[in-house]
């Protein structure tokens, strides 16, 4: 129940706890462009009084006014450590005046009797106005004939490359080095087939953009299917259709996957693409920050390790044979310079810069090895582009030492 005093009442209102700091700025700002309290205090609907209460801090500010200010004044709102409910005073403003009545309707003046109105004298007659003659009718005007417009041209269409020919020679590019680099992680030569298996962790949908990457690149397309148990998606094509390619790799059927390729040394942006492909196909996403890069051979880890090491970064190899990026500045400089064509890790990472802006303290609530449990979002079903976030180099022939 409010407790009435003069004109003004007691309610329990919302009010925002802000430090000593917050508060003084939020008002100072607001004070530069409002100039006088009692522009204040309209905009957030009470007397100049209260406001200098606010300003001052003996009494908390409602939260609906901080908003209305904040609002009004086009500045942002300070940060709330708390909301606490407290009766304040609320100053009753007067009622509006009641609009002015309509006038009165002006009195007809009473009819004249019979007699008087007889007495009247005729009033003459109207002139009807004079009716204008109608102009003659104009002869309509020869058409000209259309001058002759050019006929119009086809718009350029761009220009494609050739088509790759199934089981001829490959040119060496960045997209060719992600696709090493996603296969020697996650693929396998079984019998006269190649495989990629993608699980939930790596993305599903990603073993359909493989596939379409390795019809862009030899020509031929992938099949795809599921397991059993619906937990991966695979994608497998002979392994004839690379031609002489795969004879290149050193790869053995059912065997682990060998280094690097040394082609992918050749040029800088082939090794940030190749272990741009080794990472999506393997790295596993922790809030510490790390990123840690699972389930690869020994001497691919090796490669992988050198690679990271030569563009300055600083590889640690775990107990669990894994390959780890630890900390911020790490983990940052990897998706600033190398980046990721996989949508998992791509909002994995977004999902860590969001709280880390929300919340700039310790990140002691984020540690642990867990992460939030996944689930089927709209990005398992949705089309991704493998090698294609980085503009592409012309495509370089072989050297001589690349041969091997």
């Amino acid at each position: 129940m409010g407790i009435l005093r003069s004109r003004e009442e007691l309610i329990p209102v919302t009010c925002a706890v802000l430090s000593d700091e917050h508060r003084r700025n939020f008002f100072e700002k607001i004070q530069k462009r409002a100039g006088r309290l009692e522009r204040i205090a309209h905009a957030a609907g009470t007397v100049a009084a209260v406001v200098s209460d606010w300003i001052s801090g003996r009494t908390l500010v409602p939260y609906h006014a901080l908003q209305r200010l904040a609002q009004e004044f086009g500045i942002e709102a300070p940060p709330v450590s708390e909301l606490r409910r407290e009766f304040q005073v609320v100053a009753h403003t007067p009622p509006p005046k009641a609009p002015p009545p309509p006038p009165a309707p002006a009195k007809r003046e009473a009819k004249p009797e019979r007699s008087e109105r007889g007495r009247r004298t005729r009033q003459p007659r109207r002139q009807e106005p004079r009716k204008r003659e109608k102009p003659a009718p104009q002869q309509p005007k020869a058409r000209q004939p259309r001058k002759p417009q050019p006929p119009r041209q086809a718009k350029p269409q761009p220009k494609q490359g050739p088509k790759p020919v199934l089981g001829g020679p490959v040119k060496y590019s960045e997209r060719l080095a992600y696709w090493t680099g996603v296969f020697f992680a996650a693929g396998k030569l079984e019998g006269e087939e190649l495989r990629l298996h993608a699980d939930r962790r790596m993305g599903q949908n990603f073993a359909g953009a493989w596939a379409r990457l390795s019809e862009t690149l030899f020509g031929t397309k992938p099949v795809l299917s599921m397991t059993e148990d619906r937990k991966e998606q695979i994608a497998a094509f002979p392994s004839k259709d690379t031609g002489d390619f795969l004879a290149k790799l050193d790869l053995k059927s059912g065997g682990e996957a060998p280094q690097a390729p040394r082609w992918v040394w050749s040029n800088p942006e082939w090794k940030t693409s190749f272990i741009k492909g080794v990472a999506d196909a393997s790295a596993h996403f922790h809030r510490t920050p790390s990123l840690k890069l699972l389930g690869l051979s020994e001497a691919l880890r090796k490669s992988a390790q050198k690679i990271l090491a030569s563009m300055k970064f600083e590889p640690k190899l775990l107990e669990d044979q894994s390959l780890a990026l630890e900390g911020p500045e790490q983990v940052e400089k990897f998706f600033s310079a190398i980046g990721t064509d996989n949508f998992k890790l791509r909002d994995q990472f977004s999902a860590y810069q969001r709280s880390k802006s929300e919340n700039p303290g310790p990140e002691a609530e984020d540690a642990g090895e867990t992460q939030e449990p996944e689930k089927e979002d709209a990005s398992d079903d949705a089309p991704i582009e493998l090698g294609t976030v980085e503009p592409q180099l012309p495509d370089a022939e072989p050297s001589a030492d690349d041969a091997d």
